[in-house]
């Protein structure tokens, strides 16, 4: 029994981790999330209408001739798509994973999405694909489109929660149901994948609620039995759990379990979709009913439509349906009653309560301290009366957990623990697989496969591995074939190449496999090698060799690393194109925002008295004629061309405003005379700046010929990433600040030319003033940064030449010391040998 260490809920401590955990409780018809992250609390992340879940899908409209151009709405913003244009409606996608386009689910999918168009995925994986105007999109795909914007509020959650702190989520916890099989989980990794989620664990939801149940309640170590009721929209899943405390550490395990993968909402509401169409055709008789049920848009309509009365039905005995222009331009209203919905339904009530007989198959029932609920469709009144009438008591039935969230904050938990991202008071939980999973062992051309049980069912093997070794086999063996089962369906198969015959390995061959089932209960082989045996007496001579693999599938494939790459290029280029619609659509806004403010503000009391009357007429002219652009011509125009407008638009308005708001004394002469000084100063020092640059260089240039360096090459190799300072344009800011000073001068020798100047001539000439002085102060500021940049780099290129020719030098005089030392050494002992 594989025991891991999980969340105590009683005792969270997050650890200083910088990532971050993305919990999804993937439902058939509605998605929860929660964001786990440092600093952020833990809490469901709501939709864009606040609301705690969602709708599992979207609706997808082409809008040109490129598959990438598509109008997405996710969630119950789809909804009303799903009527407009069925074929866009992209929704309940959980039952389609890992289906081919045979299986009995597709079909059922087909009768109650009425309009939708599924094809077989290409190239052929026996999966599915949506098709939306000639271009298909695999489920997968569709699917990750959900996850990525279920990521995207989270991360845009984590940014409001802490401004500034790297919001990056990458790692996802999913529930799924006990029963999904292989293909089914793969297609949920996959998915994740190409939406740029790592997924930590697949959490089954039965165990998910179970750890939300846990918290804040203790236990014994007597063991606690509770059965987990979980029917939601697609499924019904009974799981037996247990719980107890042994030397302060809680124990959850999983005892039993069963289920029905049909039973759920969907099914009550196909129902009553049934009694609103029959009602409608008894109403209207002369309405061809082949010609009604194959109209999708109606069909659609009358699904909604159902769905809401069910809701409504859980706490009513009646319920008035109205839908307007059902088909035909016929509107339609009905009074449907509980009665009529548990007679229409009553077929099926016998399958309530058989996950719970099966999860309690070896279980004395007396022993179960409550069932707890779980799942919307466990609010349906004839679902708990069926429960209440098998267990004996409506005492026996807890309410103690949420319903729609406990899936998802359990499954959270769980997730967190498994990525070590808290540090908590130890908890063990055991869990079980609850089908086989098999090998059969089949040398090519031989007509009798060995089937050995690798996991059995019932069994507590998920993160374990285990070695098979084969039989030694005598005489020439051809490559081998090994076939993986899981509930005796085909997952897949591994031919084995053998490199030996029966003369290099006359003692024969073994065959030693390596399988494991993960966390995520995927059973795969994870090694093969073969032994070949030369001498039977000496097993030093074996041979070991690794076997090179070739997986074949017969049925569901995984998609390739090739796939999964091309499908997130066909996101990538989706979200790049919608952005650019976002960016467009809201610069639209921003215009005829910006306009419509600006005619408003025209009318103000204050500007129809005070503003500058040429300025007015210009803003009226401006306001009709952009108004009339959007409306009209503005379908081809770039993004950037519409905020040039939108600017254009904004200062125009600043300009009124400061004109009217502007004093009478700031349009006086001495403020004239004060902006011709300021504007004086700011021309000195920016030419005195300019005179020391060329002082600056030329002694820069000096010290680079006094060192025998091309002060040329060194100023090319410096790169100067500013924004270019055009001579052309220092000029002319300089003339046009002469120029003003000139006027002003002019003013002040004359003052009756000034008292001539109208108001507005007044105000324009003060802009202009003021406009022309912030180019100065702006080239100013560039001359520095260029001069900064290059001298700066000239010095540092001399630095590192005169350094090195120091080193090089000091080299040079310590060889020569040495040598004269030796030279010295050499004559001394000449002279003693002479002496």
């Amino acid at each position: 029994m594989r025991l891991s260490s999980i969340t105590s809920i009683l005792t969270l401590i997050l650890l200083p981790v910088y990532g971050a955990l993305l919990g999804i409780d993937l439902g058939q018809e509605f998605v929860k999330s929660v964001l786990v992250a440092p600093k952020v609390p833990f809490e469901i992340i709501l939709t864009t209408d606040t609301k705690r879940k969602d709708l599992s899908g979207l609706s997808m409209t082409k809008l040109s001739n490129s598959q990438h151009d598509m109008f997405r709405n996710f969630g119950s913003h789809a909804l009303s798509a799903c009527v407009r244009q069925p074929s866009s409606c992209l929704i309940h996608l959980k039952s389609l994973l890992g289906r081919s386009i045979q299986d009995a689910e597709t079909t059922q999918y087909l009768k109650n999405h009425a309009g939708v168009k599924l094809v077989p995925s290409v190239p052929d994986r026996d999966t599915v694909s949506f098709e939306i105007d000639g271009t298909a999109y695999p489920v997968e795909e569709v699917l990750a489109m959900t996850l990525e914007n279920i990521k995207a509020r989270a991360e845009a959650h984590w940014k409001d929660a802490l401004p500034g702190s790297s919001t990056q989520i990458s790692d996802v916890v999913i529930t799924v149901p006990a029963f999904f099989s292989q293909a089914q989980r793969n297609s949920i990794i996959d998915s994740a994948s190409i939406a740029g989620l790592n997924v930590v664990a697949l959490i089954d939801d039965g165990l998910a609620v179970a750890v939300n149940f846990a918290q804040n309640r203790e236990f014994t170590e007597e063991k606690q039995y509770h059965m987990i009721y979980d029917m939601g929209a697609g499924s019904t899943k009974a799981t037996l759990v247990s719980f107890a405390t042994i030397n302060g550490t809680l124990q959850l395990e999983v005892e039993g379990y069963g289920y029905d993968d049909t039973l759920g909402g969907h099914l009550f509401t196909e129902s009553i979709k049934n009694i609103l169409a029959t009602k409608f055709l008894s109403m209207h008789p002369h309405v061809e009913e082949a010609e009604f049920l194959a109209n999708a848009k109606s069909m659609n309509r009358l699904w909604q439509a159902a769905d809401k009365a069910k809701l409504v039905l859980s706490a009513n005995t009646e319920t008035r349906v109205s839908v307007e222009s059902l088909f035909d331009d016929i509107d339609f209203r009905a009074l449907v009653t509980r009665e009529e919905f548990e007679d229409y339904t009553s077929e099926n009530f016998g399958r309530i309560n058989l996950p719970l007989i099966n999860a309690l198959s070896e279980f004395d029932i007396t022993n179960l301290k409550s069932v707890i609920l779980a799942g919307g469709s466990t609010r349906v009144p004839f679902v708990q009366k069926h429960l209440t009438t098998f267990l004996g008591s409506d005492d026996m039935i807890s309410k103690n957990v949420n319903a729609d969230e406990a899936a998802v904050i359990g499954a959270t938990y769980r997730g967190v623990s498994m990525a070590g991202m808290f540090r908590s008071k130890a908890a063990n939980v055991t869990d079980i697989i609850f089908s086989d999973f098999e090998m059969s062992y089949d040398p090519i051309g031989s007509r009798y496969p060995e089937f050995i049980s690798i996991f059995p069912a019932d069994s507590n093997s998920l993160g374990a591995s285990k070695s098979v070794v084969l039989d030694k086999l005598n005489g020439s063996v051809d490559d081998v074939e090994v076939t993986l089962y899981n509930s005796g369906k085909t997952i897949c198969k591994h031919i084995l190449s053998n490199k030996y015959n029966e003369s290099s390995c006359p003692s024969g061959t073994e065959f030693n496999l390596t399988f494991s089932l993960s966390d995520d209960k995927i059973f795969s082989l994870k090694q093969a090698y073969m032994l070949c045996h030369t001498d039977p007496t000496n097993t030093t001579l074996t041979k070991k060799t690794y076997l090179t693999d070739k997986t074949e599938y017969e049925g569901y494939r995984p998609m390739t690393s090739h796939i999964k790459q091309n499908s997130i290029s066909k996101l990538k280029n989706i979200a790049k194109k919608e952005k650019q619609r976002w960016e467009r659509d809201e610069a639209v806004n921003n215009l005829e925002s910006s306009l419509y403010d600006l005619r408003g503000f025209l009318e103000e009391d204050d500007v129809l008295s005070r503003g500058p009357l040429s300025l007015i007429n210009k803003a009226d002219i401006l306001v009709s004629k952009y108004l009339e652009w959007l409306e009209f011509d503005s379908d081809e125009a770039t993004t950037s061309d519409i905020k040039e407008k939108t600017t254009e638009v904004q200062i125009l308005k600043i300009k009124i405003k400061t004109y009217t708001e502007l004093s009478d004394e700031l349009l006086a002469l001495s403020e004239f005379e004060k902006m011709s000084n300021k504007t004086n100063e700011m021309v000195f020092k920016m030419q005195d700046f300019m005179l020391s640059m060329s002082d600056d260089a030329s002694e820069i240039y000096k010290l680079y010929q006094d060192n025998n360096l091309d002060f040329q090459a060194a100023n090319k190799k410096i790169d100067v990433k500013l924004p270019e300072i055009k001579e052309e344009d220092i000029k002319q800011t300089v003339s046009k600040a002469h120029s003003f000073s000139g006027l002003i001068q002019d003013f002040k020798e004359d003052p009756s030319k000034f008292d001539r100047m109208t108001r507005e001539k007044l105000f324009e000439l003060r802009d202009k003033a003021l406009s022309d002085m912030e180019k100065i102060n702006v080239i100013h500021k560039k001359l520095k940064q260029a001069h900064r940049a290059r001298i700066g780099g000239l010095k540092e290129i001399l630095t590192k030449y005169l350094k090195k020719k120091a080193r090089k030098e000091k080299k040079a005089a310590s060889e020569s010391s040495a040598s004269a030392e030796a030279t010295n050494g050499q004559s001394s002992t000449n002279i003693h040998d002479e002496l």
